[in-house]
């Protein structure tokens, strides 16, 4: 059984950092990680308040600006119910769970359509995924 209050600890960004690692040691060419969050990274519980500042959240923007501008692993985010936009450049906000198949299929194809006209020899521009 989980402890009352676990899923209020979020630690978003050592989550994505670790992905983000096993990924890197991946021999796919191509590498997609896509972050699905419910929740902004926070300190929700008596215990993680003792943590400093905003830290959790200043660590998230970190590994987010280091997977973004240093690696070759592709970053998408999903929000359900929560603006993940602010921080990730990739990134769509969904209202209800019920969406999130949906989402899914529709940033992935985004994606691919990015690299279709990149390869294409198509003037490319890189867009953002917001919606």
């Amino acid at each position: 059984m989980m402890r009352e209050g676990l899923l209020k600890e979020n630690i978003d960004g050592e989550a994505l950092d670790w992905a983000h690692k096993r990924l890197l040691g991946r021999a796919e060419q191509r590498k997609i990680l896509m972050m699905i969050s419910d929740g902004a990274a926070g300190l929700t519980t008596p215990r993680c308040r003792l943590i400093p500042g905003n830290y959790l959240e200043r660590h998230l923007r970190h590994i987010i600006e280091e997977i973004e501008t240093r690696s070759p692993v592709e970053l998408i985010a999903i929000g359900i119910g929560h603006d993940v936009t602010r921080y990730y450049r990739r990134a769509v906000t969904i209202v209800d769970a019920e969406e999130l198949g949906g989402a899914i299929t529709e940033k992935l194809a985004e994606l691919f359509s990015e690299t279709q006209g990149a390869t294409s020899g198509t003037p490319g521009q890189r867009r953002r995924l917001h919606s």
